[in-house]
């Protein structure tokens, strides 16, 4: 049975949440109801194969991304534009995002400037985009080697989120969504901690974290959808870190990796200032444990710091910091530069120890 939320903003402005099995019945079911003048799929490369399997559409109908986040920039960005156009496609057409964050992220921008705005729909792939690259309506591309830097707000129509897309995945990719679900416990509702416990290798109690982290994402989202009030700032528990290490492609990181290694400094920050106790930190540390995160690297501090000058939730002098105050719970804390090196030089030698 499918779980079904909605992410409303108005009552005109809305994206409906289809939670289970079976993807297909959802996707025809809606397509029967809109009748689009034409529908267009967005994948990438890996996913081709599948989705043509499954949707049994010709390829004048799709179009394929190259694969990875490296490819998340301005020239992929204007051959899709440049595809809407020879498809001549109009405000009632209907274009299917089907892929990871990448896919949806790009196509989500395109989508949204397009006639300024043509519908869209999401079928996420990977544990990380059910559970946060797909929620929210924030889309963007990657520029000057940078992450996120330039992107609309704008929400899909629906979201199809199957778990048994997830069947095949491989263990680096489960582990990237993981990592969103960890920050989720630490920063927002501890009790999620139980259920990553408990999951076992099958990935038995895998719905019911995808579901709860769905939630937790739409409040933040419903209450603060464009950040105006700050609450949303606190879903970059981990980001601002962690995307300065994405974006150094030599070190191989997939997003949820790198926010991984980015959640454990702020955790280590935290337990370092009094907000959080010894036992909780290593108790967070052995979840990490359990799902193969954080992965060893070794990064440049000196690249890092730079990257960071370029964070979204940065300042001429500093970023706005998202730390712990308790477990479950989250805080913003301005921090200028100068400090935040100093706790990443600390915080190198506790992390190449692990």
């Amino acid at each position: 049975m499918a779980h079904i939320i909605e992410l409303k903003l108005t009552e005109t402005k809305s994206t409906k949440i289809i939670i289970g099995k079976n993807f297909r019945k959802y996707l025809f079911s809606y397509i029967r109801k809109v009748q689009p003048t034409q529908a267009l799929y967005i994948t990438d490369a890996l996913l081709y194969p599948f989705l043509q399997k499954n949707i049994r559409k010709g390829s004048e109908n799709v179009f394929r991304l190259p694969v990875g986040e490296s490819e998340k920039n301005f020239a992929n960005f204007e051959k899709l534009l440049r595809f809407f156009y020879e498809k001549n496609i109009d405000k009632k057409s209907l274009i299917i995002a089907f892929g990871g964050g990448m896919v949806s992220d790009i196509t989500g921008f395109a989508a949204s400037v397009y006639y300024r705005g043509v519908p869209i729909i999401y079928i996420p792939t990977t544990l990380l985009s059910q559970v946060d690259a797909a929620i929210g309506g924030k889309n963007t591309v990657n520029f000057q080697g940078s992450k996120n830097i330039i992107g609309t707000v704008y929400l899909p129509k629906l979201i199809l989120i199957d778990p048994t897309l997830l069947s095949s995945l491989p263990k680096k990719e489960f582990a990237s969504g993981i990592a969103e679900i960890i920050k989720c416990a630490a920063g927002f509702d501890k009790k999620l901690f139980a259920l990553l416990e408990k999951m076992t290798d099958d990935h038995k109690g895998l719905l019911e974290l995808i579901d709860r982290a769905v939630e937790i994402k739409i409040k933040f989202v419903e209450t603060d959808f464009y950040e105006l009030r700050k609450k949303r700032w606190l879903l970059n528990l981990g980001h601002s870190l962690g995307h300065a290490l994405e974006s150094q492609y030599q070190l191989g990181l997939s997003h949820g990796e790198a926010v991984s290694i980015g959640l454990l400094f702020s955790l280590y920050i935290s337990f370092l200032k009094g907000n959080i106790q010894k036992e909780e930190f290593d108790y967070v540390i052995n979840i990490f444990r359990k799902y193969g995160l954080p992965p060893q690297v070794k990064f440049s501090l000196s690249e890092t710091m730079q990257k960071m000058r370029y964070d979204k939730k940065s300042f001429h002098d500093g970023i706005n910091f998202i730390l712990i105050k308790n477990l479950g719970k989250s805080y913003i804390c301005f921090m200028q530069f100068e400090e935040i090196q100093s706790w990443l030089e600390k915080f190198q030698l506790f992390y190449y120890s692990l």
